[in-house]
């Protein structure tokens, strides 16, 4: 325990005449007086009274449940959202497995029933399937149209082979023949060179005005349009025509 005391004061005092070397009794009286001494109060006496007072007892009740509280918070609402997904996951997994037995014949719910006679009269519904096709764009058709128009289509793309092998053999033919005209072609090239010549076809003049603004080649062009003439058929009437001459 701590204690907080104070020296003894001596007061001054005034000289006083004594008689005979002894101290006055005023003197004697003040030496003899002490001054009282203080205490501080301990530690264990402040808990007794604070543990004392009810009051400061409930307010600190009230701060250690606050903070118990405060801690565990998080941890419960982990918790509950843990426990409400794994919940929600194995209600879901025991639905699809009591429907699977039903399915099977292994067992027979009667709201399982219900639920699929419900589901098929809702997808075979003309109005939903008419409101699906147009939202997603696509028609939907029977198993047995789907198979009948894909039998149609690999008959005609076997059509379109067969098609395709013919005009193959065809193309050479033209080919071969092309080749084998090719001596004709120069053969035919020499026989005009010299009616040319024979004629006088060298001096049809092509871009002379024949009438109006007709020229001579735009008439001569009439002529084998018209009435079918060929080339040097036309060209020999178109130079009966001076206009149409060098």
């Amino acid at each position: 325990m701590n204690l907080i005391s104070r020296n003894k004061v001596k007061p001054e005092s005034s000289p006083t005449p004594s008689t005979g070397g002894e101290s006055s009794p005023i003197a004697i009286a003040e030496e003899s007086v002490a001054l009282p001494t203080v205490t501080a109060p301990s530690t264990s006496a402040r808990k007794a009274n604070v543990s004392s007072n009810p009051s400061v007892a409930l307010l600190r009740r009230l701060l250690i449940t606050r903070t118990i509280q405060n801690r565990t918070r998080g941890e419960t609402f982990f918790n509950v959202f843990k426990d409400i997904i794994a919940g929600t996951f194995l209600g879901i997994l025991l639905v699809f497995f009591l429907f699977s037995l039903d399915y099977h014949h292994f067992i027979h719910l009667g709201s399982a029933r219900a639920f699929h006679d419900a589901a098929f009269y809702l997808i075979t519904d003309p109005r939903t399937i008419r409101y699906v096709e147009n939202s997603l764009r696509l028609k939907f058709i029977s198993v047995d149209i789907y198979n009948a128009k894909s039998d149609e289509l690999k008959r005609m793309l076997t059509k379109i082979k067969n098609k395709q092998r013919d005009i193959e053999i065809d193309e050479n033919k033209v080919n071969e023949i092309l080749i084998d005209a090719t001596p004709f072609d120069q053969e035919y090239d020499e026989l005009m060179v010299r009616a040319n010549h024979l004629f006088g076809l060298d001096n049809f003049c092509v871009n002379c005005k024949f009438k109006g603004s007709t020229t001579c080649g735009g008439r001569m062009n009439y002529l084998m349009d018209k009435y079918g003439d060929s080339q040097l058929k036309s060209k020999v009437a178109m130079l009966s025509f001076p206009q149409c001459k060098n």
